[in-house]
């Protein structure tokens, strides 16, 4: 389930990676905290707001890409999924709160994510 939420976002992976990028452990889960509430924000709110998106945003894509591709050379599985759990452990409650809040008003909660959505996408270009 934990590679799940990656290989949603995952798309061909450009050979030249961000020379910016450290693959931390830090870092690594941050930016697997960004790929997993893009995630969970795109797949209830996938109306037509996430085909404009994913084509604005494309070379922010690649980039997230291109660092998943080194933090998964930099760390061991064992590792990766350590990072996983400990980071899924912190986010669930954003997910849980974000999950009421679909339930409350998804055009509503949509409207109110995009802004996040863009500004992470915009933190890769």
């Amino acid at each position: 389930m934990k590679r799940a939420f990656l290989i949603l976002v995952i798309l061909p992976i450009l050979a030249m990676a961000s020379p910016a990028f450290v693959p931390t452990k830090k870092s690594c889960q941050a930016l697997h905290q960004d790929v997993i509430l893009l995630m969970s924000y795109v797949a209830p709110c996938d109306d037509d707001i996430n085909p404009i998106i994913t084509q604005q945003y494309a070379q922010a894509t690649t980039v997230m890409n291109e660092r998943l591709t080194m933090c998964h050379k930099k760390f061991s599985s064992d590792e990766q999924d350590e990072m996983m759990d400990e980071l899924l452990g912190k986010i669930d409650p954003i997910l849980t709160n974000w999950q009421s809040q679909i339930v409350a008003d998804k055009p509503a909660f949509c409207q109110a994510q995009r802004a996040n959505l863009v500004r992470r996408l915009s933190s890769y270009l």
